[in-house]
């Protein structure tokens, strides 16, 4: 359990731009990505520690008070910088960490009611996400799952304000998509969730109720209630905070350094002449100092304008497709999409977990699919939404090291 810390004395390094307030922790950035969602997304670490965080900036202030947030698959927030109107938000995250985008991970039902908890503690505190999808469900090295991104206001579409129920959506679309070893009840329930049939279940609370019947209706024994997990620790006050820094993250006190002794007079022939320092910034070292950092502007402007559009999510309604296998003694292939309507979130190279299996779609028009199992890949299977919904995947007999056989002579 991670135990919040208390917030550092005017000591500590950086500045806050409102007047009167106090200084706020230091955060290191290493880059930005392009704007997604009415937020640049960034990585670095923070200065009293050099813990690694994830970066977020916006205007205005953060939805919902993130740093009041206690579960154990809620990352902890580190600091809240506001300078003038706009917001820098940092939260824990470990370096390992790989969202479902990068990870063939697929979630376990104990898994699902986990960050269904987690979801419906941020609920019950008034924050809503507005971007849940794969790319914010975290998987480090030593299987601990993070819901990322609360506090941020992602807005997908800048004239609507995203909701609850917006969130249970997506999130059973994730859970109906990348779920593993789901009973037939709680597989039924996510699908219709995620199509938005179901109108008993605005939040995240009803939705981890909900999960914890079907889980049980399907003969497995779900873990405690919401909030098992939870962390125990007092909310932090308004203003910069710092709060909950990972096993180890310490800040250094004032004992740790050495203590000024009372001066006393020396005659001139007994003062000691300062030394020299070890080295000195040249006309060459500052020349060369400034070609860096030009050379890395240039680099990161050329980035950014190679960087593609980010995806975004929209309301579109979700399509449901039975994919199975064209033989049955096929092994299990793994499901990707290679070509998708334009504007769907599920761009090429998605991978959709392995067959044969339910999967949700997010646009009409012609999709293919391909299966894949280790090296060998499948024929595509071309699908036009929401004509048909079934698609069936092939794999091509593995080729044998025989040679061909010749036909006998007369």
């Amino acid at each position: 359990m991670l135990a919040p810390v208390k917030r550092p004395d005017a000591s500590e390094d950086g500045t806050d731009a409102s007047p009167g307030s106090p200084r706020s922790p230091r955060l290191l950035v290493h880059g930005w990505t392009a704007p997604h969602a009415g937020v640049i997304e960034g990585t670095g670490r923070f200065g009293p520690t050099g813990v690694p965080v994830r970066i977020r900036r916006f205007d205005g202030p953060p939805r919902g008070a993130p740093e009041r947030l206690e579960h154990a698959v809620l990352p902890g927030v580190v600091a809240v910088v506001r300078q003038g109107s706009g917001t820098r938000l940092a939260t824990w995250v470990p370096s390992d960490a790989r969202s479902l985008d990068d990870d063939r991970h697929e979630l376990t039902p104990d898994e699902l009611l986990q960050l269904a908890d987690g979801l419906a503690v941020a609920h019950a505190a008034g924050a809503v996400h507005g971007d849940l999808g794969p790319h914010r469900v975290l998987r480090t090295s030593d299987g601990r799952l993070l819901l990322d991104g609360f506090g941020a206001p992602w807005r997908p579409d800048p004239e609507v304000e995203p909701t609850a129920r917006d969130d249970v959506r997506a999130f059973a679309t994730v859970a109906a998509n990348r779920g593993a070893a789901l009973g037939p009840a709680t597989s039924e329930r996510l699908t219709e969730l995620a199509l938005g049939a179901d109108a008993s279940v605005p939040d995240g609370g009803a939705l981890s109720e909900t999960l914890r019947v079907a889980v049980a209706a399907d003969g497995l024994a779900p873990a405690d209630g919401p909030g098992s997990d939870a962390r125990e620790g007092p909310a932090a006050a308004n203003g910069p905070v710092v709060k909950r820094l990972p096993p180890g993250g310490v800040y250094r006190s004032g004992e740790d350094r050495a203590e000024t002794k009372p001066g006393r007079y020396l005659p001139p022939q007994e003062r000691q002449r300062p030394r020299p320092p070890a080295w000195r910034f040249t006309r060459r070292t500052w020349f060369l100092l400034l070609l860096l950092i030009i050379v890395s502007a240039a680099s990161l402007w050329v980035q950014r304008r190679s960087l593609p559009p980010s995806p975004v999510a929209s309301d579109a309604a979700s399509y449901v497709l039975d994919v199975r296998l064209a033989a049955p003694d096929a092994p299990p292939l793994e499901i990707v999409v290679v070509e998708a309507p334009d504007g769907s979130s599920l761009p090429s190279g998605t991978r959709l977990g392995r067959a044969p299996r339910r999967v949700l779609l997010d646009r009409e028009g012609r999709w293919v699919l391909q299966g894949v199992f280790g090296d060998r890949v499948g024929e595509p299977e071309a699908i036009d939404v929401p004509l048909r919904r079934e698609a069936v995947l092939r794999l091509p007999p593995e080729p044998t090291d025989d040679p061909p056989q010749e036909p006998p002579t007369p």
